[in-house]
């Protein structure tokens, strides 16, 4: 089975992605987690990522004059390769 290359949002400590972690090594599971994002730099979630081999950044909101802002460049960001007719692009 092709898995879909999918990217998970976080800003805590990780245990939902620490799941999705372990769900994923599934031979069976339908996706593969190539990068996870959070708006904390601290976030423990970021260092499980990091443990797992998965890209990480973060994108903090503070550096946006507004919520809004940020939150339409997380919207861009996640719906451009669909805008660009990439196979890759999962809805999430």
């Amino acid at each position: 089975m092709r898995k879909k290359r999918v990217a998970v949002f976080i800003s805590g400590e990780g245990t939902n992605l620490q799941s999705l972690i372990d769900a994923s090594l599934a031979e069976n599971y339908p996706a593969q987690i190539t990068l996870v994002v959070s708006n904390v730099a601290k976030a423990g979630g970021l260092k499980r990522a990091e443990q797992a081999g998965i890209a990480n950044v973060t994108v903090e909101h503070q550096h946006f004059d507004t919520r809004r802002e940020f939150e339409a460049l997380i919207h861009t960001v996640t719906l451009l390769p669909r805008h660009l007719g990439s196979p890759k692009c999962v809805n999430v």
